[in-house]
C-alpha cells in the first residue's frame, strides 16, 4: 500500500480537503519521508514494531514499540525507518473538528519543541491499538466512525503518565469497540453480555465500576458525540441524523441532544453556519 498524499505535501498538489487519511506501514531501512514545509493538517504516528526517527531541527526522536509522536500543523515532518530495523507503524493526518480544540491544545503546548511525544506500556498499546485498528478500518467507509476512533486514540495517549489511570478490563473494552461499531443497532444487557461471556448484572457492575458510566450512558454519549460530527460534516437532516446514530425517535434525539450540550441540534446546526465575528 502506498501512502496517500491527499492531505498538502510538498510532492502532490493538494486536490481537496481530507477529514483524515490513515495508514497502517511496514517499512525497511531506506525509508524516508520528509515535508519541509509542513501540512495544515495533524500528524500521529504509533510505532508497533521495530524502529522509526522523527526529526525536527536539531532533535530527533528514536522511536521503538509503544511510542507516539503528534505533530501539529505547520510544523516539519521528517521521519525514517532506523538504520538495521523495519518499522511497523500506523499513521493518520487529520482535520480535527471544532470541539477537539481543546483537546489537541495540550499535543500543541506540550514542549518547545512542538511535538508531543508518549510512551505506552504494553496494555495501553494494546488498547489504543484497537481504536488506531477502527480508525483505519472505517476511514474509507464511514469517516464519522473513524472519527470516533481516533478521538479515543487521542484521549488514551493524552492520559498516558496519570498514575490514577485504570486500564479497562479487556471484556469492557470489547463491549465500548461493539457499541462503537454498532451506534445505530438497538443493544440488550443480556446480547451484549452474552458477547464477553458474563451474566447481564455482572456485566453491568463491570461496566460501572470500570468506566463509571452504565452501559445505557456510554451509548448514549456516543451516539451525541457521533450525532455532533454529522452535524458538523454532513447536511442529513435532524431526522436522518436521530436514525443514522440509533434513536428511534428524533424528538427523543432533540431532547437528549440539548439536555448534553445546552442547544438543540437545530440551534447548533444554526451556530457552525454563523461566521465567528
Amino acid at each position: 500500500m502506498n501512502e496517500r498524499r491527499a492531505l498538502n505535501s510538498p510532492d502532490t498538489p493538494r486536490k481537496q480537503q481530507a477529514i483524515l487519511v490513515a495508514g497502517h506501514f511496514l517499512r525497511s531501512y531506506g525509508y524516508h519521508m520528509s515535508r519541509p514545509a509542513g501540512d495544515t493538517a495533524w500528524l500521529i504516528i504509533m510505532t508497533l514494531e521495530g524502529r522509526g526517527l522523527i526529526r525536527l531541527g536539531r532533535s530527533v526522536w528514536d522511536c521503538g514499540p509503544g511510542e507516539v509522536v503528534i505533530v501539529p500543523p505547520g510544523l516539519p515532518q521528517d521521519y525514517a525507518t532506523a538504520e538495521g530495523f523495519t518499522w511497523t507503524f500506523y499513521w493518520c493526518h487529520f482535520l480535527p473538528p471544532a470541539h477537539w480544540d481543546k483537546m489537541l491544545r495540550l499535543f500543541d503546548m506540550h514542549s518547545q519543541t512542538r511535538l508531543f511525544h508518549a510512551r505506552l506500556n504494553e496494555m495501553e498499546l494494546s488498547d489504543t491499538r484497537l481504536a488506531f485498528e477502527r480508525v483505519y478500518r472505517h476511514q474509507e467507509t464511514n469517516v464519522y466512525l473513524a472519527l470516533n476512533g481516533l478521538e479515543e486514540v487521542l484521549l488514551r495517549v493524552s492520559g498516558i503518565g496519570n498514575e490514577n489511570r485504570q486500564h479497562l478490563d479487556s471484556r469492557v473494552n470489547q463491549i465500548i469497540t461493539w457499541l462503537a461499531d454498532h451506534l445505530n443497532e438497538t443493544h440488550s444487557l443480556s446480547e451484549l453480555a452474552q458477547r464477553v461471556h458474563l451474566s447481564p448484572s455482572r456485566l453491568s457492575h463491570l461496566f460501572k465500576e470500570q468506566t463509571g458510566r452504565s452501559i445505557v450512558e456510554m451509548l448514549t454519549g456516543m451516539r451525541l458525540n457521533q450525532a455532533m460530527r454529522l452535524l458538523d460534516f454532513t447536511t442529513l437532516s435532524i431526522s436522518e441524523i436521530a436514525a443514522e446514530v440509533g434513536f428511534q425517535s428524533p424528538f427523543y434525539f432533540t431532547s437528549r441532544f440539548t439536555e448534553h450540550y445546552g442547544m438543540s441540534p437545530t440551534e447548533y446546526k444554526k451556530q457552525k453556519k454563523t461566521p465567528a465575528p
